[in-house]
């Protein structure tokens, strides 16, 4: 149980927990929000006196190891994501084709890591900056080999209390995969949305992400949303 101060002043406690249905499990007195294919908790970490950060691992396949990090507040006994993103995506691929180096060992080798720093100790002046580090080797296809490191600046809005690094006008259909709860059940949905209006958007070097209806979605290819947490 942690001890935070909501967004309104009050004194509230964030749960953080788990079950066997590899869920997490994050409460305050009245709220719960969900979050699938959950692995492992790293940590959590109280950020000023109104955030709590939760890093956790999901489950991939083999080779792969992908971490994501979420930023929790409160407000009018609500919780809320302050932001939900991949933070650590890391491939290690092994290539057995006969053009292969002979001797073994990883062929193609990411890494995609975010690393955040908050400032400011009030609603009005929170701002977050992002380091993005985005670098491939491969053995077969050194012209394919990159190191990118970039800065993302993100604003706190203090009406959706979230973080963003930009506002953005969406009108299209997307491709929507998501979970939802009904009558104690979980259900996996996905199906076509049309998206309209001007929502926040969060850009991390190759990944965007979409607050939406609050909840944050990645937008992966060919117009596909990815929701990370339901209720």
């Amino acid at each position: 149980m942690y001890n935070v101060q909501a967004i309104d002043g009050t004194n509230q406690k964030i749960s953080v927990a788990d079950n066997e249905k590899s869920t997490l499990i994050i409460s305050c007195l009245q709220d719960t929000l969900l979050i699938n294919n959950w692995n492992n908790t790293i940590g959590t970490t109280l950020l000023n006196h109104n955030f709590l950060k939760v890093v956790y691992d999901i489950r991939v396949g083999v080779g792969l190891h992908e971490v994501h990090t979420v930023i929790l507040c409160i407000n009018k006994n609500k919780l809320i994501e302050a932001l939900h993103y991949e933070s650590l995506f890391h491939e290690e691929f092994q290539d057995y084709r006969e053009t292969a180096d002979p001797i073994g060992g990883i062929a193609v080798n990411s890494t995609y890591k975010v690393d955040l720093t908050l400032t400011g100790n009030a609603a009005k002046d929170y701002k977050l900056t992002a380091k993005v580090h985005d670098a491939q080797k491969s053995k077969l296809s050194k012209q394919e080999n990159f190191n990118r490191n970039t800065i993302a600046h993100l604003n706190f809005d203090t009406g959706e209390n979230i973080f963003y690094t930009d506002l953005l006008d969406i009108d299209r259909y997307f491709t929507i995969s998501r979970y939802f709860t009904a009558t104690g059940s979980r259900f996996r949905e996905k199906g076509k949305l049309h998206i309209k209006g001007k929502f926040p958007v969060v850009k991390f070097g190759k990944i965007t992400y979409y607050y939406i209806k609050g909840f944050w979605y990645e937008r992966g290819e060919k117009d596909e949303l990815v929701q990370y947490s339901y209720r």
